[in-house]
């Protein structure tokens, strides 16, 4: 068995109507409205979750391990905790700066629309935390 809890870390508050999937399986159930969820009659194996959170980017978490007749309980933080460095926009990929632009977050105006088209920025969209990349490699096609 799987249990699992969702935790939205900017209201503190469990995440309800989520939808988590198990990519092996191609089994698919939701959060109720504290944020958990479980799938039983798992068979013993390693996995991996699909999540799903209105208003935020997929998200998958690797290397779940079912133990025969176990009980594996998960703990999901949405969004993620952060493990950008905010200041360098060095690529972690390629490891340059000459491709990178910055992602600009919320309702954009005109001219954030034009160098959007243009290529100096990404639109990054409208739901913002204090985790979200603030840099995108063109080069690698990575955010960061």
């Amino acid at each position: 068995m799987i249990r699992g809890h969702i935790q939205d870390t900017v209201k503190n508050e469990g995440v309800a109507f989520a939808k988590v999937l198990i990519n092996e399986l191609d089994r698919e159930t939701g959060t109720d409205v504290t944020g958990d969820f479980s799938f039983g009659d798992i068979p013993p194996g390693t996995y991996s979750l699909q999540v799903w959170i209105q208003d935020y980017p997929g998200r998958e978490i690797d290397s779940i391990v079912i133990a025969p007749d176990g009980i594996t309980d998960i703990s999901i933080l949405f969004p993620p905790e952060c493990n950008f460095n905010h200041n360098d926009m060095t690529c972690p990929v390629c490891n340059k700066k000459d491709e990178v632009i910055p992602i600009v977050y919320g309702l954009p105006r005109e001219e954030i629309f034009k160098k959007a088209e243009e290529g100096k920025v990404k639109l990054g969209g409208c739901v913002v935390s204090t985790c979200d990349p603030q840099w995108y490699c063109k080069r690698d096609k990575k955010s960061f």
